[in-house]
């Protein structure tokens, strides 16, 4: 059995007994070396050793006393020998080896979910040093970004010292968009942010979480995007999965932000394939990130949506987009959308056109907007122009403050669907209003029975491809 396999066979026999995460080569007192250490967490959720394996080509007595002195040292009261054709497990009781029958059954526990409560004392401690909002959330990025890395190997790389492995994370995810600054680790103490990252091995970081992280961090001071409330992001993506019918999805949302919503969008189906545009270079690192930690395809490009360099499939088209862009933005360029008959600097209909533009005939969109887009004279044009070219499936009236700070004006969510000749619009339309903000957040109740009314109108009434 070659060394690696023997290394894997290692590794699944420390899962089964409960252990956490493994080290493979771990060095302790100078030059001796354990070939694989398991860890536990302990009481507060600190790993801590509790199982050592000697690996051998053949089964030595010799091997036995090894492993016991490493174990001794380590400090750790079990130890095996795996070979390829034996295991052998043995406790040290009273400093005395004691064969076992059975491999022992260590404090057996799922890795539970990262909470963002763990973060606090962390931002407590970057902000005393005088980091902003952003300059902290960097610093996390790269912490998850270490997180993954070690994840992705499988072991504590010991020894490594924090630039070292923040060096080898930045170098295994180069396809992250943005770019790096590692000023602010000048007068940051290092070991801490050594000690925060090893903390989090024992913790399932999902998409969802990454997501959940920047939201408390930034707190929506740059984007609408990033205020949006989780329980609003579920809505968006529950009625586009009642919308649509295609069980893997292109999907695209031309101003992504930190990709909190196109997270929740793509998460909905078991192998989509996103696409994220932001143009800030800070927050498409941030939305890289998510994309690492959801596990989907989700693809995120550091570029202007509003410009020329779009994703190859958008000649195609995409069978869901949704987006939240900013609202009252003027453009320092004119533009002529497909909406309108003449070029306009005007942001809330080119991001709206766009939107449209980007959804292949019969795809479904959703895309945030002030109620002056469906409510103001002057735009009557442009809402025949939508109706010209999509069927109007659902409109969610949003509470003032929604989207607070980035955003104080009203707004609603319009849920489109490109015309195609098959395709016509409904006779009756899906009106709903969130009347419950309390404390930037909605009431899950009013929520969850939108989604239920909205699927039922999609069977009974909607117009399906």
């Amino acid at each position: 059995m070659l060394e690696k396999d023997l290394q894997k066979k290692a590794e699944g026999i420390f899962k089964d007994i409960g252990v956490l995460t493994t080290s493979f080569d771990y060095r302790i007192k100078g030059a001796k070396v354990v070939d694989l250490i398991g860890f536990t967490a302990d009481d507060k959720g600190n790993l801590e050793p509790t199982v050592i394996a000697e690996l051998e080509k053949k089964f030595s007595p010799l091997a036995i006393n090894s492993a016991y002195k490493l174990a001794e040292d380590v400090g750790v009261n079990y130890f095996c020998i795996v070979t390829p054709k034996v295991v052998s497990w043995y406790e040290i009781k009273d400093e005395e080896i004691i064969p076992l029958k059975e491999p022992p059954t260590l404090k057996s526990e799922s890795k539970a979910n990262f909470k963002t409560e763990k973060l606090l004392s962390l931002i407590e401690f970057l902000r005393n040093r005088g980091l902003t909002e952003e300059d902290i959330a960097e610093v996390v990025a790269d912490l998850l970004l270490i997180h993954f890395y070690l994840q992705k190997h499988r072991h504590i790389l010991e020894g490594a010292s924090f630039k070292q492995l923040l060096s080898w994370a930045q170098d295994e995810f180069s396809q992250l968009p943005g770019w790096v600054d590692d000023r602010h680790y000048e007068h940051i103490d290092l070991d801490y942010l050594y000690s925060t990252v090893k903390s989090w091995s024992i913790f399932n970081i999902t998409g969802y979480t990454v997501v959940e992280i920047f939201d408390k961090i930034l707190g929506g001071r740059r984007h609408a995007n990033l205020s949006m409330p989780h329980s609003l992001r579920k809505l968006v993506g529950e009625f586009l999965k009642a919308m649509n019918t295609i069980n893997n999805p292109t999907i695209i949302d031309p101003a992504c932000g930190h990709a909190g919503l196109l997270n929740e969008v793509a998460c909905n189906y078991p192998k989509p394939t996103a696409w994220g545009m932001e143009i800030n270079p800070k927050i498409s690192r941030f939305a890289g990130i998510v994309s690492i930690a959801s596990n989907k395809a989700i693809n995120i490009i550091n570029e202007d949506s509003l410009g020329e360099d779009l994703p190859s499939h958008y000649i195609e088209g995409f069978d869901v987009v949704s987006t939240v862009p900013a609202f009252g933005v003027q453009l320092n360029k004119k533009i002529k959308p497909l909406l309108q008959e003449t070029t306009t600097s005007d942001g809330d209909i080119l991001w709206l056109s766009l939107a449209v533009e980007l959804a292949k005939p019969g795809g479904v969109i959703s895309v945030t907007v002030p109620e002056g887009v469906l409510f103001q004279a002057q735009k009557q044009s442009l809402r025949n122009k939508i109706l010209e070219h999509c069927c109007l499936e659902g409109i969610i009236s949003l509470p003032n403050g929604t989207f607070y700070p980035a955003a104080s004006v009203k707004s609603s969510i319009l849920f489109l669907r490109r015309k195609r000749p098959d395709i016509s619009q409904p006779f009756e339309v899906f009106v709903g209003e969130i009347e419950n903000l309390r404390r930037g957040k909605f009431d899950d109740e009013e929520i969850k029975e939108m989604i239920d009314t909205f699927s039922t109108y999609q069977k009974e009434v909607a117009i399906k491809q």
